[in-house]
């Protein structure tokens, strides 16, 4: 993932320019002229109502599934038989599920536990915490590119 494209998830994750600058080590200047180049505020706008409604979306798939998954249970209780459901739709569920989980999986996420992490070592040995953040914000770095 280049730079600039890190920095507009940022961004639409509610980061601010100051904090997006350090993070990928570009000046603040240089975040804002992308900020204002690409329409960043658009497309934060545009990018929290899609995400919004693909949530939804698959929130009501899942209860359309358990509602599903429900009745054919009662209707196997109603027979009076043990039966398994089947693995297919066991398995539709799981992927639907996935699906909505995967975003805590997100680099911006990834970036969030590990601020959490400095703020908390600055917290309990600032020295330790000054050392480890240019390493920190290498790997943070390292892992971007690999997306």
């Amino acid at each position: 993932m280049k730079e600039r494209d890190a920095a507009r998830i940022l961004y639409t994750d509610g980061w601010a320019q100051k904090e997006i600058a350090r993070t990928l080590r570009r000046s603040e200047k240089t975040i804002c002229k992308w900020k204002q180049d690409d329409n960043w505020e658009m497309q934060k706008s545009r990018t929290l109502i899609e995400k919004q409604t693909a949530e939804e979306g698959v929130w009501e798939l899942i209860n359309y599934q358990l509602t599903a998954l429900k009745n054919i249970k009662d209707e196997y209780q109603k027979e009076g038989a043990t039966k398994l459901i089947s693995k297919g739709d066991i398995d539709a569920l799981q992927k639907l599920f996935t699906t909505v989980k995967a975003k805590e999986l997100e680099w911006s996420a990834m970036i969030k536990v590990l601020r959490e992490f400095s703020q908390w070592l600055k917290a309990e040995n600032l020295e330790l915490a000054q050392e480890l953040v240019e390493f920190i914000e290498a790997y943070l770095n390292e892992k971007r590119k690999m997306i």
